[in-house]
Protein backbone atom coordinates (compact mmCIF):
# COMPACT_ATOMS: atom_id res chain seq x y z
CA UNK A 1 0.00 0.00 0.00
CA UNK A 2 1.23 3.11 -0.83
CA UNK A 3 0.99 5.90 1.62
CA UNK A 4 -0.76 9.43 0.72
CA UNK A 5 2.62 11.08 -0.15
CA UNK A 6 2.92 8.82 -2.92
CA UNK A 7 0.35 11.11 -4.19
CA UNK A 8 2.67 14.42 -4.20
CA UNK A 9 5.81 12.67 -5.95
CA UNK A 10 3.15 12.35 -8.59
CA UNK A 11 1.55 15.74 -8.42
CA UNK A 12 3.40 16.50 -11.75
CA UNK A 13 1.61 13.76 -13.71
CA UNK A 14 -1.60 13.79 -11.89
CA UNK A 15 -3.08 17.02 -10.60
CA UNK A 16 -1.94 18.58 -13.98
CA UNK A 17 -4.32 17.18 -15.87
CA UNK A 18 -6.72 15.40 -13.37
CA UNK A 19 -10.45 15.73 -14.96
CA UNK A 20 -12.52 18.23 -13.73
CA UNK A 21 -9.38 20.71 -12.56
CA UNK A 22 -9.62 24.31 -12.86
CA UNK A 23 -5.96 24.56 -12.23
CA UNK A 24 -3.15 22.84 -10.09
CA UNK A 25 -4.30 25.08 -6.81
CA UNK A 26 -7.90 23.24 -7.20
CA UNK A 27 -6.96 19.55 -7.84
CA UNK A 28 -4.34 19.54 -4.80
CA UNK A 29 -7.55 20.73 -2.82
CA UNK A 30 -6.53 24.39 -2.73
CA UNK A 31 -8.86 26.94 -2.35
CA UNK A 32 -7.75 31.42 -2.43
CA UNK A 33 -4.96 32.43 -4.70
CA UNK A 34 -2.53 30.19 -2.71
CA UNK A 35 1.61 30.98 -4.18
CA UNK A 36 3.35 28.70 -1.84
CA UNK A 37 2.22 25.41 -0.75
CA UNK A 38 4.35 23.22 1.64
CA UNK A 39 3.73 19.80 3.10
CA UNK A 40 5.40 17.42 6.08
CA UNK A 41 4.81 13.78 6.03
CA UNK A 42 5.37 12.32 9.87
CA UNK A 43 5.48 8.35 10.37
CA UNK A 44 3.89 7.29 13.75
CA UNK A 45 4.96 3.96 14.80
CA UNK A 46 3.14 0.85 16.06
CA UNK A 47 2.13 2.15 18.70
CA UNK A 48 1.36 5.31 18.32
CA UNK A 49 4.38 7.01 20.69
CA UNK A 50 6.48 8.24 18.24
CA UNK A 51 5.96 11.10 15.48
CA UNK A 52 9.18 10.62 12.57
CA UNK A 53 9.57 13.31 10.02
CA UNK A 54 9.84 11.52 6.95
CA UNK A 55 9.54 14.07 3.33
CA UNK A 56 8.39 17.66 2.67
CA UNK A 57 7.57 18.74 -0.61
CA UNK A 58 7.43 22.82 -1.38
CA UNK A 59 5.43 24.02 -4.50
CA UNK A 60 5.07 27.40 -5.93
CA UNK A 61 2.44 28.73 -8.06
CA UNK A 62 2.10 31.23 -10.41
CA UNK A 63 -0.79 33.90 -10.25
CA UNK A 64 -3.13 31.33 -12.69
CA UNK A 65 -2.54 29.01 -9.89
CA UNK A 66 -0.18 26.56 -11.86
CA UNK A 67 2.33 24.61 -10.56
CA UNK A 68 5.84 27.19 -11.35
CA UNK A 69 7.97 24.68 -9.35
CA UNK A 70 8.07 21.39 -7.21
CA UNK A 71 11.18 20.97 -4.36
CA UNK A 72 11.27 17.13 -2.76
CA UNK A 73 13.42 16.74 0.34
CA UNK A 74 13.62 13.57 2.68
CA UNK A 75 14.64 13.16 6.05
CA UNK A 76 18.56 11.78 6.74
CA UNK A 77 19.74 11.60 9.78
CA UNK A 78 17.56 14.03 11.52
CA UNK A 79 18.66 16.56 8.49
CA UNK A 80 15.83 17.38 5.72
CA UNK A 81 18.06 16.85 2.40
CA UNK A 82 16.85 18.32 -1.23
CA UNK A 83 15.93 15.12 -3.47
CA UNK A 84 14.62 16.79 -6.28
CA UNK A 85 14.02 20.07 -7.75
CA UNK A 86 11.29 19.99 -10.24
CA UNK A 87 10.41 23.12 -12.88
CA UNK A 88 7.44 23.83 -15.23
CA UNK A 89 7.75 25.43 -18.22
CA UNK A 90 4.30 27.25 -20.15
CA UNK A 91 4.04 28.30 -23.26
CA UNK A 92 2.47 31.52 -24.28
CA UNK A 93 -1.23 30.53 -23.99
CA UNK A 94 -0.16 29.04 -20.35
CA UNK A 95 -0.42 25.86 -20.96
CA UNK A 96 1.98 23.63 -18.84
CA UNK A 97 4.43 22.21 -22.29
CA UNK A 98 6.97 20.12 -20.30
CA UNK A 99 8.56 19.55 -16.65
CA UNK A 100 12.32 18.98 -16.30
CA UNK A 101 14.42 18.33 -13.72
CA UNK A 102 16.81 21.78 -11.98
CA UNK A 103 20.15 19.69 -13.18
CA UNK A 104 18.76 18.22 -16.41
CA UNK A 105 18.87 19.66 -19.75
CA UNK A 106 16.27 17.34 -21.17
CA UNK A 107 12.81 17.29 -19.82
CA UNK A 108 10.84 13.89 -18.04
CA UNK A 109 7.33 15.35 -19.09
CA UNK A 110 5.92 16.66 -21.96
CA UNK A 111 2.23 17.63 -22.10
CA UNK A 112 0.06 17.64 -25.18
CA UNK A 113 -3.37 19.18 -26.15
CA UNK A 114 -6.25 18.49 -28.64
CA UNK A 115 -7.72 20.71 -31.24
CA UNK A 116 -10.18 22.35 -28.01
CA UNK A 117 -7.16 22.74 -25.70
CA UNK A 118 -7.92 19.91 -23.55
CA UNK A 119 -4.70 17.97 -22.79
CA UNK A 120 -4.49 14.60 -24.37
CA UNK A 121 -1.42 13.09 -23.70
CA UNK A 122 1.79 13.03 -21.51
CA UNK A 123 4.96 11.39 -22.73
CA UNK A 124 7.42 10.18 -19.69
CA UNK A 125 11.14 9.91 -20.48
CA UNK A 126 14.26 9.14 -19.23
CA UNK A 127 15.65 12.58 -18.93
CA UNK A 128 19.61 12.18 -18.60
CA UNK A 129 19.71 9.89 -22.16
CA UNK A 130 16.32 11.03 -22.95
CA UNK A 131 14.22 8.07 -24.25
CA UNK A 132 10.83 7.36 -23.78
CA UNK A 133 9.45 5.70 -20.50
CA UNK A 134 5.96 5.52 -21.22
CA UNK A 135 3.04 7.05 -22.77
CA UNK A 136 -0.38 8.34 -20.86
CA UNK A 137 -3.33 8.95 -23.02
CA UNK A 138 -6.30 10.96 -21.93
CA UNK A 139 -9.46 9.63 -22.90
CA UNK A 140 -12.82 11.53 -22.05
CA UNK A 141 -15.92 9.28 -22.55
CA UNK A 142 -18.06 12.17 -21.02
CA UNK A 143 -17.34 15.13 -18.43
CA UNK A 144 -18.24 12.73 -15.61
CA UNK A 145 -15.34 9.97 -16.72
CA UNK A 146 -12.03 9.72 -17.98
CA UNK A 147 -9.32 6.95 -18.63
CA UNK A 148 -5.05 7.49 -17.98
CA UNK A 149 -4.12 4.63 -19.97
CA UNK A 150 -0.40 3.98 -19.90
CA UNK A 151 1.98 2.26 -22.80
CA UNK A 152 5.39 1.30 -22.87
CA UNK A 153 7.52 2.44 -26.30
CA UNK A 154 6.36 -0.74 -27.85
CA UNK A 155 2.68 0.08 -27.65
CA UNK A 156 2.55 -2.37 -24.72
CA UNK A 157 -0.29 -1.16 -22.15
CA UNK A 158 0.74 -1.33 -18.28
CA UNK A 159 -1.94 0.13 -16.60
CA UNK A 160 -5.44 2.26 -16.32
CA UNK A 161 -6.84 4.54 -14.43
CA UNK A 162 -10.32 5.43 -14.28
CA UNK A 163 -11.61 9.30 -13.06
CA UNK A 164 -15.04 9.58 -12.47
CA UNK A 165 -16.57 12.86 -11.68
CA UNK A 166 -19.71 14.43 -9.72
CA UNK A 167 -19.93 18.23 -10.39
CA UNK A 168 -16.43 19.54 -10.00
CA UNK A 169 -15.07 16.97 -7.80
CA UNK A 170 -13.06 13.94 -8.63
CA UNK A 171 -15.19 11.12 -5.99
CA UNK A 172 -13.50 8.26 -6.96
CA UNK A 173 -9.95 6.91 -9.18
CA UNK A 174 -10.37 3.34 -10.04
CA UNK A 175 -6.82 1.51 -10.81
CA UNK A 176 -6.49 -1.52 -13.52
CA UNK A 177 -3.72 -3.38 -14.02
CA UNK A 178 -2.76 -3.78 -17.67
CA UNK A 179 -4.99 -7.07 -17.69
CA UNK A 180 -7.86 -4.62 -17.00
CA UNK A 181 -7.90 -6.01 -13.10
CA UNK A 182 -9.14 -4.10 -10.39
CA UNK A 183 -5.97 -3.53 -8.00
CA UNK A 184 -6.89 0.21 -6.25
CA UNK A 185 -9.57 2.21 -5.20
CA UNK A 186 -9.66 5.98 -4.08
CA UNK A 187 -12.74 7.54 -2.87
CA UNK A 188 -13.07 10.70 -2.77
CA UNK A 189 -15.56 13.52 -0.65
CA UNK A 190 -18.06 14.36 -3.13
CA UNK A 191 -18.68 17.59 -2.11
CA UNK A 192 -15.33 18.81 -1.53
CA UNK A 193 -13.06 16.53 -3.50
CA UNK A 194 -11.10 15.44 -0.06
CA UNK A 195 -9.07 11.67 -0.50
CA UNK A 196 -11.01 9.43 2.38
CA UNK A 197 -10.09 6.28 1.69
CA UNK A 198 -7.93 4.04 -0.12
CA UNK A 199 -8.24 0.04 -1.03
CA UNK A 200 -5.13 -1.39 -2.40
CA UNK A 201 -6.99 -5.00 -3.53
CA UNK A 202 -3.49 -6.96 -3.81
CA UNK A 203 -3.44 -6.78 -0.19
CA UNK A 204 -6.76 -6.07 1.36
CA UNK A 205 -5.57 -6.93 4.84
CA UNK A 206 -5.15 -3.31 5.18
CA UNK A 207 -8.05 -0.60 5.33
CA UNK A 208 -6.62 3.45 4.83
CA UNK A 209 -8.70 5.93 5.58
CA UNK A 210 -7.64 9.79 6.47
CA UNK A 211 -9.00 12.51 8.52
CA UNK A 212 -8.73 16.36 7.59
CA UNK A 213 -8.56 18.43 10.34
CA UNK A 214 -7.17 22.37 11.37
CA UNK A 215 -8.65 24.18 8.03
CA UNK A 216 -7.64 28.03 7.46
CA UNK A 217 -9.25 31.27 6.99
CA UNK A 218 -9.99 29.86 3.61
CA UNK A 219 -11.24 26.28 4.30
CA UNK A 220 -8.18 24.71 3.14
CA UNK A 221 -7.03 21.69 5.71
CA UNK A 222 -3.84 22.08 7.69
CA UNK A 223 -3.55 18.62 8.69
CA UNK A 224 -4.46 15.00 7.71
CA UNK A 225 -3.89 11.87 9.54
CA UNK A 226 -4.06 8.45 7.53
CA UNK A 227 -5.14 5.37 9.21
CA UNK A 228 -4.38 1.80 8.59
CA UNK A 229 -7.32 -0.61 10.04
CA UNK A 230 -7.85 2.37 12.56
CA UNK A 231 -5.03 3.15 13.35
CA UNK A 232 -2.86 6.74 12.60
CA UNK A 233 0.12 5.55 10.72
CA UNK A 234 1.27 8.82 9.20
CA UNK A 235 0.48 12.70 9.94
CA UNK A 236 0.83 15.41 6.73
CA UNK A 237 0.95 18.89 7.78
CA UNK A 238 0.00 22.08 5.17
CA UNK A 239 1.19 25.04 5.71
CA UNK A 240 -0.21 27.46 2.86
CA UNK A 241 1.45 31.06 1.80
CA UNK A 242 -1.09 33.46 -0.28
CA UNK A 243 -0.79 36.04 -2.88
Amino acid sequence: MKPKFFLAIILSLIVSCSPKKHNDLFADEITGNASKLTMDFYSINEDSTKITPQQKFVFTFNTDGNIKQQIVSINRNGLFVIAEKTIFIYNSDGKKICAKHSLQSNPYLTYYYNTNGKMSEIKSFNDTTGSLLYTTSIISINSNIEYFKQYLPNKKLIGITKYISKGDFVTNVLHYDSYGKLIGHDNFNYSNGLLQSRNDYQDETKKISFKHSNFDKNGNYLTTIGYSNGKPFQVEKRTIEYY
